[in-house]
């Protein structure tokens, strides 16, 4: 049995060695000295490229953003420097929006913001973010601008325990956080789709897309925030493969939200309907290919500079 002095002894060694730990790694992992899981350091990674966002055009959106849109060959086209901040679905709409408004805030302001994103993001709901266990974490561990979220306390305890968390970093994405961060600096937060992929049909499909109250806060949130540093929203649907279109209520609902998006949140617009492509430029159901990422970005490049003042 410890003596009184011995357990206060190892109490202060372990606060010692906590503050220690908690001040010399990255606000929500454990790195440099534990890995941190692919989701994670994806929107960790993307935290930091936050600094290469002045005087860009920035993408915000889930993967199907960051494995779409090639910040080079947009470039070309625009003549603009781009930044490619798209991470993952379980981010949410109010995760792509804090990005966007960390980019706002900062003292050289990006050019615009390219909100980019598959519709049934659009759906993704309080819930259904709380049980991802990503936004609250991230919120917690940097800033809450958007308020759309609250965290929880499971969330605060989860911060805490995933930081300590021993986890194996997927070879797929490098083998380490070091080697994945390198790759998405070298090409401005675009990440290409494994070449071993390929899309070969899903029984799921999609109808109506029906957008969560979570969403239509963040909008509003982002709306505030473009207003109040003078920074365009350009919105934009992702393609999805034509066989995962059940019915014409798709095209209806995606046509609905694009002008909702327009007259009540002054988001450009430059789409008409959500973008329905052929199976053969996917990766993944949800990613596409190389091929397809070349042709969207040549698309998404000329859509942009088309218009004005971006």
């Amino acid at each position: 049995m410890k003596t009184p002095f011995a357990a206060i002894i190892s109490i202060v060694l372990f606060i010692v060695l906590e503050i220690i730990f908690i001040s010399s790694t990255e606000p929500m992992i454990g790195y440099p000295y534990l890995q941190p899981t692919a989701d994670d350091a994806t929107v960790t990674v993307k935290r930091r490229l936050l600094d290469k966002s002045g005087e860009r055009i920035v993408i915000v959106g889930d993967s199907s953003a960051m494995y779409g849109l090639q910040p080079s060959i947009i470039k070309t086209i625009t003549k603009t420097p781009i930044i490619n901040l798209g991470t993952l679905a379980s981010f949410s709409t109010a995760g792509f929006t804090e990005l966007a408004i960390a980019a706002m805030k900062k003292e050289q302001r990006p050019v615009a913001i390219v909100f980019s994103v598959l519709p049934q993001t659009l759906e993704i709901d309080t819930k259904m973010v709380n049980q991802y266990n990503l936004l609250g974490r991230y919120l917690l561990a940097y800033e809450n601008n958007t308020k759309a979220y609250s965290p929880t306390f499971e969330e605060a305890r989860s911060l805490w325990l995933k930081k300590h968390q021993f986890n194996i970093f997927p070879g797929q994405f490098g083998g380490s956080y070091d080697a994945f961060l390198q790759t998405l600096s070298t090409s401005d937060g675009w990440l290409e789709e494994n070449h071993s992929y390929h899309y070969d049909g899903q029984s799921k499909g999609f109808g109506e897309i029906k957008v969560s109250d979570l969403t239509w806060k963040s909008f509003g949130a982002l709306k505030k925030a473009s207003e109040l540093y003078s920074v365009p929203v350009i919105f934009i649907f992702n393609p999805k493969p034509s066989d995962q279109i059940i019915n014409e209520r798709y095209e209806i609902s995606t046509s609905n939200i694009l002008q909702i998006a327009t007259d009540k949140f002054g988001f450009i617009t430059p789409q008409r309907v959500a973008p329905i492509w052929d199976e053969q430029f996917f990766g993944t159901v949800t990613h596409l290919n190389k091929i397809g990422s070349d042709i969207y970005s040549r698309n998404i490049g000329k859509t942009i500079s088309e218009i004005p003042e971006t």
